[in-house]
């Protein structure tokens, strides 16, 4: 019978398991023992990923303007030219087309400018330079400018209303609306027309008509006032209904 040992925690063992447990333990700390040893840890061991290639981006122009860049203007080879491309850049300044005209006319002929025509020259030069023939050119103020003049002898004649027809639904967002031409006889000298309707903002046009374009049905009052170099004509007006 084999002897019995009293082992504490476990209590009684029989000798030979005690024998067999001992020497599995003593197993596992030499395994461990040999395994340790055959580790060789070597810092200068770094692993390197494949490369890939790298490509560098396209650059496309999406020709939106960033911040408060302003496309540059082309430069004018004439006075011509530099007259056409002036009157671009003062409508775009907030000028009138009569100041544009007589403000253009006088600085070309090198004669002395209103206030308000200098303020447009100098808009437009900062931004195209001076005219490329006949130079240099001054900007020369006269005397405080006098105000706008109305001439009642001078008005549009002939104004009619030309209906042009009926807009699709929905048009404007309006359910129901029309179309059609406030026009009138040209006037001579006038460089531009001032046209309102009855509550709404006046508008300029360099033809003898206006474009309504989205009427709603009912009765409708234009004003038109012919535009000069230095006056303001009489105001005459006209008054319809649509559908017509």
């Amino acid at each position: 019978m084999a002897e019995i040992v009293k082992v504490p925690v476990l209590g009684n063992v029989k000798k030979p398991w005690l024998y067999a447990g001992g020497a599995a333990v003593a197993g596992i700390v030499g395994y461990a023992w040999w395994t340790k040893g055959a580790i060789v840890e070597d810092t200068g061991f770094a692993v390197e990923l494949p490369a890939t290639e790298f490509t560098p981006p396209t650059v496309v122009d999406s020709g939106i303007s960033v911040g408060n860049t302003t496309p540059t203007p082309g430069i004018a080879e004439n006075n011509v030219e530099w007259a056409n491309m002036a009157r671009e850049q003062a409508a775009g300044l907030g000028f009138s087309i009569g100041v544009t005209a007589s403000a253009l006319t006088k600085y070309l002929g090198k004669v002395s400018l209103t206030p308000t025509e200098a303020s447009l020259i100098r808009g437009v030069v900062a931004i195209l330079g001076q005219p490329p023939q006949n130079g240099p050119y001054t900007i020369t103020e006269s005397g405080p400018e006098p105000p706008p003049t109305h001439d009642p002898g001078t008005k549009v004649t002939g104004l009619r209303w030309e209906f042009g027809g009926r807009n699709s639904p929905g048009y404007w967002d309006l359910p129901e609306s029309y179309r059609g031409v406030v026009a009138w006889t040209p006037v001579v000298g006038a460089t531009g027309y001032r046209v309102r309707a009855l509550s709404g903002t006046p508008m300029v046009e360099t033809d003898p008509f206006h474009a309504a374009v989205a009427l709603a049905p009912g009765s409708h009052t234009y004003y038109v006032t012919p535009l000069f170099a230095d006056k303001l004509g009489e105001e005459a007006s006209i008054s319809f209904s649509v559908p017509s």
